[in-house]
């Protein structure tokens, strides 16, 4: 079909040619004839005039079949009548109309297609309204002229005019029609990639900022970046001399090419460019297909980034290597972000939508969090993905934080911050815990409520029996408790994917000091397990689940204070003292006094803290304080030793003493020795 219709098209064109190459013979009214109800036309082959009189609007015409058509070629140049209204669909479409075009204000539509594939360089347009595709495919043309009258532009109306170079807009302009589809807008100038825009200071709804951007105000819409400052000082450029110019954006990566035009790209000065706050909306070849940005500013306005906002043309260069979006953008659309040399883009977590391959994958995504979005698109699409925050610096996730614990009561919470600039760049709630019994030795095991997902969960509990096991703890002397513990989900012992709190009653197990061992049930090996007191229990946590000891880990010891003499004569008593330091000893403890030798009686008091050996006969002896428990066996420390002490004493016996001794209880005088040195 498309060979067809080109085939038909070519032969009119060529009979076209023709007619207009051959001298005409037939009367003027045979190149003439009506184009609305009170219009006429009069074609002058010999000048390529076109001339529209009369009153009112012009018919819409289909594709190639307005009254002139077969003259198309011969038509060089239109002119209006000053009571002409319209200008029908597909009325000038193809035909060879060039130079410049003037459409006077009398004219207050400009149909559907009208001016199509003609060959102007310049447009002057008075028009209330120019209809989609008005001026479609138009490559010679330079400049556009929109004059005061000039109201609204529907979509597309200057589309696939790849080569226009300066857009002028009046101050009547009030609406421009976009086209909307999956990846955005694109306004009616969308291909014109290379234009400059000038807007009137009078114009009320579209402005150019101070680097030339061209703005929808009343939509909030950025519709165009001038990409001509990539080679030129737009402030300082002689429009009329440029617009006469050979330029061809197409040729600019050509070596010598813009220096034969006497441009000196060099002079160029990279810029930072701060997007206006009135903006929402960044549109399609927004800033394509090159410029002089080299960073870029998005305020907190910014919403949405379209299709092909940063499309830079193969072979250029970009200066823009990082993107950094604010919090208010919500969506970016496909391929929005297509720089050679964009290094990353900061997505923030505002961020919901994104289309397919926003940028070259040799670009990173970063976000400062790794809860959004931009993490899921990420990994999804083959982009490698950071921590960062808003002034792209790149977070060294540290280990999390518990801030709050979770209790059997409430949830806990945890943050996690980076290490160098302490940012807390995750957080979660921390599940409520499950607590789980056995009844029958009332330990219990406090899970985190997702570990086992509903799932049936029992804790099972046995005294241990293994005695290889526990050989390092059977020299406590039995000042241990011991517990082979499971867990069972579904029944089938099942070791926890975390730390878990287990709590055992100590009620007739009370020491200063607890100690807690896990035990590997093969290997024998032990670890010592951070613990606790609660009130009767003691509390450690645990990821793994077997042998458990429970251990006196009092640090007992005891002292004999120095008495004032070591030598005891007949019938004196000597008072020694026992000093446990700063431990206290538990109940059923007491301090047992024992004597090796004779010579002495010995008097413990009832607290056990003193006792009194008196000489009874000579000799030498040694009295020694040791920490029994309530069943009377000596307490041992880690290495097996009793926890004791000693003290050397002589009993000295004389007839003279013996004298001494009787009157003194004849007379009843005091025979103690109380001192101790200090």
């Amino acid at each position: 079909m498309k060979k067809l219709f080109k085939k038909s098209l070519a032969v009119i064109m060529v009979v076209a040619m023709l007619l207009c190459a051959v001298p005409f013979t037939a009367s003027a009214e045979s190149y003439s004839g009506t184009c609305g109800d009170n219009l006429t036309w009069t074609l002058d082959i010999e000048t390529g005039v076109l001339e529209i009189s009369g009153t009112g609007d012009m018919y819409n015409f289909e594709y190639a079949s307005s009254p002139w058509y077969e003259y198309s070629s011969c038509i060089k140049t239109i002119e209006f009548g000053k009571n002409v209204t319209s200008i029908g669909d597909y009325a000038f479409a193809y035909t060879g109309i060039s130079g410049e075009l003037i459409i006077p204000d009398n004219i207050k539509n400009i149909g559907y297609s009208s001016f199509k594939c003609v060959e102007i360089i310049r447009a002057t347009i008075n028009a209330e309204t120019i209809s989609a595709d008005a001026f479609y495919d138009i490559n010679k043309l330079r400049s556009i002229k929109l004059g005061d009258n000039v109201k609204k532009i529907e979509s597309g109306a200057f589309g696939e005019c790849y080569n226009v170079l300066l857009i002028e807009i009046g101050k009547g302009l009030r609406e421009i029609e976009y086209i909307f589809g999956d990846g955005g807008i694109a306004s009616p100038f969308y291909s014109c990639i290379t234009a400059s825009y000038i807007v009137d200071s009078e114009n009320e709804y579209f402005y150019t900022d101070e680097a030339g951007a061209f703005i929808d105000k009343a939509n909030g819409v950025l519709i165009k970046y001038p990409s001509l400052s990539y080679i030129l000082d737009l402030d300082s450029i002689d429009w009329e001399r440029f617009l006469d110019s050979a330029f061809d954006w197409q040729r600019i990566i050509e070596p010598g090419y813009l220096e034969s035009l006497q441009i000196d790209p060099s002079t160029i000065v990279p810029i930072d460019y701060t997007i206006p706050d009135t903006v929402k909306t960044i549109s399609s070849f927004a800033f394509g297909y090159f410029n002089n940005i080299k960073n870029i500013k998005f305020p907190e306005s910014i919403t949405e980034i379209n299709t092909y906002a940063f499309l830079y043309s193969p072979g250029i260069d970009s200066y823009l290597t990082e993107i950094i979006l604010p919090s208010s953008v919500t969506r970016i659309d496909p391929a929005a972000f297509v720089l050679e040399n964009l290094n990353f883009i900061h997505i923030p977590s505002s961020v919901t939508e994104i289309g397919e391959e926003i940028a070259h994958t040799s670009a990173y995504i970063c976000s400062d969090t790794e809860d959004c979005y931009a993490k899921t698109y990420a990994e999804e699409n083959g982009y490698e993905f950071k921590l960062c925050d808003g002034n792209h610096h790149v977070h060294t996730p540290g280990e999390w934080e518990i801030m709050t614990e979770a209790t059997v009561e409430h949830e806990g919470h945890k943050v996690q911050k980076c290490t160098e600039c302490k940012q807390v760049i995750a957080s979660e709630n921390i599940p409520r815990l499950q607590r789980i019994r056995n009844d029958e030795s009332k330990i219990t095991a406090d899970i985190p409520g997702d570990m086992y997902n509903g799932n049936s969960v029992e804790l099972s509990v046995e005294e241990a029996e293994n005695d290889a096991a526990f050989e390092f703890v059977n020299k406590l002397n039995g000042r241990y408790m011991a517990y082979d513990i499971k867990i069972l989900v579904n029944g089938e012992v099942t070791q926890p994917t975390g730390k878990v709190t287990v709590r055992v009653p100590i009620e007739g197990f009370v020491f200063g000091k607890y100690a807690v061992y896990h035990i590997d049930p093969v290997t024998h090996e032990r670890e010592e397990l951070p613990c606790k007191r609660e009130g009767n229990y003691i509390v450690f946590e645990t990821d793994s689940f077997s042998y458990f000891v429970i251990a006196d880990a009092t640090e007992y010891e005891i002292q004999i204070k120095q008495p004032s003499v070591t030598t005891i004569n007949y019938g004196d008593t000597l008072i020694l003292h026992a000093d446990l330091g700063e431990t206290a000893l538990p109940e059923g403890y007491a301090i047992e006094w024992l004597v090796e030798g004779t010579g002495v009686n010995i008097n413990p008091s009832e607290d056990g803290l003193t006792c009194e050996v008196t000489s009874i006969q000579k000799g030498d002896v040694t009295v020694t304080a040791r920490i029994v428990d309530g069943n009377g066996e000596a307490i041992t420390d880690a290495n097996g030793n009793e926890i004791s002490a000693s003290q050397q004493l002589k009993s000295n016996v004389t007839f003279w003493q013996k004298i001494v001794s009787f009157f003194k209880n004849l007379f009843g005088i005091s025979r103690m020795i109380l001192q101790y040195k200090q």
